[in-house]
């Protein structure tokens, strides 16, 4: 878990000298910058990101300050990911070791004394163009006054060799003249996020609104299972009894389907992407995030499991994955890609007697998709609701695998990279 309330899930660094030095990584990885003195750096591959990407700092600025504020490239500076810097009184955004900038925009105020600000660079696919979208976002933290920029350009290419640095670059060239200590946060992310985003993160967070005294109507008549159908000629006293007549004032008519309408309002109960999953594979490492599921066959992971409530009436779940399977380097011949995708429903977890669940029909893959491949959609079925011992709308739900006994099975690979869990009742199926 990470320990900041701004580390969200596509957070891949995040540091905070209000909570501690700067380096200190405060999102989910856990895994600190270099201190080099008078700048930080890293090797870690986890900056290598191209787009949607988010790169944040809050940072002291004069007109005179100049040098990079954030980095990912190699120590000269001369390639490089991307590189957010000061120039001539100007933030710049460049990438793809251009020397052009993609977005210039100067800080509102800025002036001789140093003035704190809000910067955020923020890159996602522009699908009218098929090219990519940059918005720059810079705000003067003591007046509450914004810039915005923004560009259409070429997609953004990333070098695992590269190096992420703060306040200059991985050799501590071009170095930020007001110091690393003028930095107070830095965010890396692999998300998209808007202005109005930044705000809330580190401007000020809106208040929610009250919501006392809000709730779901009553139904002015019993639900109906089956289609209502108008039956004029029929006695009042036999329609009270039929399923399939209405009996009583017109207004109450649309209520009849009003169960059902409401169901429609569900989203997925589970519709969880990742921009860089887990690779899985015969070797469970560590295994304390593995457990065999309760067929006995399949492995549940730490990484697709959820416990999640379910709309009133829900009676069934439909699960879909999008999984990416290949064969490692070095298989031997004859070799061949055999993996199981299950989906299950349980009514406590795994390792606790008395548990009830349901699985869906299992799925076998056999694409070799390759180590970069995309991947494809597979439909995994129904499975029936199992409820959490004790309440009345909880389920424990995940997704299992299995590595078939095949040729070659020590080199099957599997990624998950999105899962949807959809709630249906008894009339859907």
């Amino acid at each position: 878990m990470p320990f900041h309330i701004n580390s969200k899930a596509d957070t891949v660094f995040l540091g905070d000298t209000s909570v501690t030095s700067l380096y200190r990584d405060q999102s989910q990885f856990h895994t600190d910058l270099e201190d080099q003195g008078t700048y930080y750096d890293s090797n870690d591959d986890r900056f290598a990101i191209t787009s949607p990407r988010e790169l944040t700092v809050i940072v002291q600025l004069t007109n005179t300050d100049s040098g990079v504020i954030l980095y990912y490239g190699t120590d000269s500076g001369a390639s490089f990911t991307y590189r957010l810097q000061l120039t001539a009184g100007s933030i710049q955004c460049r990438h793809n070791s251009s020397g052009s900038p993609i977005i210039t925009l100067a800080p509102p105020n800025l002036g001789v004394s140093e003035r704190s600000y809000l910067i955020q660079w923020s890159t996602c696919p522009e699908y009218v163009t098929n090219q990519h979208l940059s918005e720059l976002s810079i705000c003067d933290l003591a007046t509450g006054t914004w810039a915005l920029a923004r560009n259409i350009h070429s997609a953004p290419t990333a070098n695992l060799a590269h190096s992420f640095a703060v306040a200059a670059t991985g050799n501590g060239s071009l170095p930020f003249s007001g110091t690393v200590a003028d930095i107070t946060c830095v965010r890396v992310g692999r998300r998209f996020h808007s202005s109005q985003e930044a705000h809330q993160d580190w401007v000020s967070l809106t208040s929610a609104p009250a919501t006392a005294g809000l709730y779901l109507p009553p139904e002015n008549c019993p639900h109906l299972n089956d289609p209502y159908s108008v039956a004029n000629a029929e006695d009042v006293g036999e329609a009270l009894a039929n399923n399939y007549a209405f009996a009583g004032p017109a207004l109450w008519l649309g209520n009849i389907q009003g169960r059902k309408n409401r169901l429609r309002l569900y989203s997925p109960i589970v519709n969880q992407g990742s921009p860089n999953p887990v690779t899985l594979d015969r070797f469970f490492d560590p295994s304390s995030r593995f457990v065999t599921a309760p067929d006995g066959l399949y492995t549940l992971s730490i990484y697709h499991f959820w416990r999640r409530p379910l709309p009133k009436g829900c009676t069934a779940l439909k699960a879909r994955v999008h999984a990416q399977t290949w064969l490692e380097m070095g298989a031997p011949g004859g070799s061949v890609v055999s993996i199981g995708l299950k989906a299950f429903s349980m009514t406590k977890l795994p390792h606790q007697a008395g548990m009830e669940w349901s699985a869906s029909s299992s799925v076998t893959l056999s694409t070799n998709h390759g180590a970069s491949g995309t991947g494809e959609w597979c439909d995994l079925g129904l499975l029936p609701v199992r409820i959490i011992s004790g309440t009345a709308d909880l389920s424990y739900l995940a997704i299992a695998f299995r590595i078939n006994s095949v040729t070659g099975a020590d080199y099957n690979r599997l990624k998950i990279k999105h899962v949807q869990i959809e709630p249906l009742a008894g009339e859907d199926f």
